[in-house]
């Protein structure tokens, strides 16, 4: 998934061209309705891509396409997200929330996070919450991947280089596997 996903979120950082940032958009959308369930490592690419289109100024006029991806993810995959992806996941929610110019887009984020909560509570009662292990003391690697994170917790401006974000999730597949 990675192979596929690389490529858009290259194109979306570089290409200023709106049909292009659309049609991104759009296949993003269309890879998580076809084949959502199967991602692996393909989570960081989608979120950043997600988060950028709700950060970037250029990309404002498409926030009703995207948020219809963010809503994909809460309603059908935040059980298949991995626990680090789950935290960014909750970043790009916030990012659409935050939003001022796009109000219907704001308030479905807000009854987003309500999902999210749910979902954390429903299985903190069966068992440790999905991302409850990445809060313990970082390894000394994870410390120096920790500014190429994406996007961190204390609200963070940019998003992760590529790199970052595959050898983030290539980390987490390696982890879960």
């Amino acid at each position: 998934d990675r192979h596929v996903l690389s490529p858009l979120e290259e194109l979306q950082r570089r290409c200023a061209h709106r049909e292009t940032q659309e049609r991104v958009l759009q296949c993003v959308h269309q890879l998580l309705r076809s084949c959502g369930a199967g991602l692996v490592e393909g989570w960081l690419l989608i979120l950043s891509i997600l988060w950028r289109a709700a950060t970037k100024p250029a990309l404002l006029p498409l926030l009703p396409l995207a948020i219809r991806s963010v809503q994909l993810i809460a309603s059908d995959f935040l059980p298949s997200l991995p626990p680090p992806c789950l935290l960014a996941y909750v970043e790009v929610a916030a990012a659409y929330g935050n939003q001022a110019d796009h109000l219907n887009a704001s308030l479905t984020a807000i009854g987003l996070q309500w999902t999210i909560s749910d979902f954390l509570l429903e299985y903190a009662a069966d068992e440790d919450p999905p991302g409850a292990s990445s809060a313990a003391e970082p390894t000394d690697e994870e410390e120096e991947d920790e500014e190429d994170a994406f996007p961190a917790p204390s609200g963070r401006a940019s998003p992760p280089p590529p790199a970052a974000a595959a050898s983030a999730a290539s980390a987490s597949a390696a982890e879960s596997a």
